[in-house]
């Protein structure tokens, strides 16, 4: 159109809008979404179902792992409850065992106790007896002399107290009673019974619980060392004894030739002789019998058998001295036999703890009998008297006795004997002195006014 033409008028129905304003085609609802495809549909399922597998997993876990945190407290809890107990058991296991350890460590004191006390009291009469400074002609000088100042120390010791103390007798006292009441103190098993009584004493620990572990922990540490015993006064009395025991074997090996002394000394009567023989053998079977190390009572057999053998000696000299006329000499020398021959017989005796030990018994010569009188006057019989009862080990070289049987069946009578006639002539010496062979009588010399043998 090239010329300018006038509008034409628009349609009635024609509705002139804004850009900005709604067209009524957008209110009109959405369509439909396009229908998916089998294949997209199942994918879709199968993802749903795996975002409910994986829900289902979580809360399986989620309630698994609270489960297993509620046990593990449960589990931690007892175990600790268990171990608390555990240690607490622990615990008490030691203290039992400190107990039993402590017991067994105080009856092995006890034993020391007892053997130590008994060591005192025999020391103290063995060592009183064997005053040995008369024996000049028998024991060599330095050791004699060296014996004499050790014997001296110990006997000072006992007498003031330096050893043992009131409350060492009075326990060994009440386990001696126990041992002698069994009738056979040799096999009284003094440790095994000391530890069963004190095991029947012990009271059993109460409290053991886990709550009570840190009081449990503080009574075992205040408990200590076990066998932590005062026994420094047993070690100074057998270190004591044990310097006297070198000091006696020395005395006791160097003592002179028997048979040099019996050459010497030709004038006492052959019983004497005979004794005195028995004395020496009795000291050389001590001698012979010593272990290595020997025992503290076998070191007071061997002082007590050095005493008897001096004493015997002495009575040797003693008529030998009576044969020459130095009567006064020889009554001095036969008083101080005597005395060490009572001192020995009342002597204690070895302790319980080392009561019977096997050791070999001398050989023991019998004496020829004197000759018997012709004419018998009549006078008091005299009994034979029993030597004392041995206390362990080698027996005391006494002079021979005559010992009754133990069988109570009667013994056979005797057959008569024709009197022996005397070889050689007896000493000048008038009356002729005679030996009592019991232990406990006095040896009467020529002079004295005693009994006298007729030749």
């Amino acid at each position: 159109m090239l010329a300018f033409d006038a509008p034409r008028p628009l349609p009635w129905n024609l509705h002139i809008t804004h850009d900005c304003e709604v067209s009524p085609v957008d209110e009109q609802p959405a369509s439909r979404p396009p229908t998916l495809s089998a294949e997209a549909e199942a994918r879709r399922r199968a993802g749903v179902l795996a975002e409910l597998r994986r829900r289902r997993t979580r809360r399986r876990w989620t309630v698994g792992l609270s489960t297993l945190a509620a046990s593990a407290l449960i589990i931690a809890g007892s175990a600790v409850a268990w171990s608390s107990q555990a240690r607490a058991g622990a615990l008490a296991g030691a203290i039992e065992s400190w107990h039993v350890e402590h017991e067994r460590a105080g009856c092995e004191l006890a034993v020391r106790i007892v053997r130590a006390v008994g060591l005192e009291r025999r020391a103290k009469d063995v060592l009183e007896a064997a005053d040995l400074g008369a024996a000049e002609e028998l024991l060599p000088s330095a050791e004699r002399t060296r014996f004499a100042e050790q014997r001296e120390a110990l006997l000072t010791g006992i007498a003031d107290g330096v050893y043992m103390t009131d409350e060492d007798r009075e326990l060994a006292d009440r386990w001696e009673a126990r041992a002698l009441a069994t009738g056979d103190p040799g096999s009284f098993d003094l440790l095994g019974e000391c530890i069963a009584a004190a095991a029947a004493d012990r009271q059993p620990l109460a409290g053991v619980t886990a709550e009570r572990v840190d009081a449990l922990a503080r009574e075992l540490r205040r408990l200590g060392d076990p066998r932590d015993f005062d026994d420094a006064r047993i070690d100074r009395l057998e270190a004591a004894l044990a310097q006297l025991g070198a000091s006696a074997v020395r005395t006791a090996e160097g003592r002179a030739d028997v048979a040099a002394v019996q050459a010497r000394l030709g004038l006492a009567p052959a019983e004497a002789l005979g004794a005195l023989k028995d004395a020496d053998d009795h000291l050389a079977a001590l001698l012979a019998a010593r272990d290595e190390q020997p025992s503290l009572a076998d070191i007071l057999d061997l002082v007590e058998g050095m005493g008897l053998h001096a004493a015997a000696a002495w009575v040797a000299e003693a008529f030998q001295l009576a044969a020459q006329g130095e009567q006064e000499a020889a009554d001095a020398l036969l008083a101080a036999s005597q005395q060490t021959r009572d001192a020995i017989a009342r002597a204690a005796p070895r302790p319980i703890t080392d009561y019977a030990p096997v050791r070999p018994a001398p050989v023991r010569e019998v004496p020829a009998p004197a000759p018997a009188p012709s004419s018998p006057s009549p006078g008091p019989s005299r009994t034979p008297v029993p030597p004392p009862a041995p206390s362990g080990g080698v027996g005391p070289a006494l002079p021979p006795v005559i010992v009754p049987p133990l069988d109570p069946s009667p013994a056979p009578e005797p057959q008569p004997t024709a009197p022996a006639e005397p070889s050689e002539p007896l000493p000048p010496v008038d009356p002729s002195p005679s030996i009592d062979p019991s232990p406990d009588a006095g040896l009467s010399l020529p002079g004295d006014g005693g009994p006298t043998s007729a030749p």
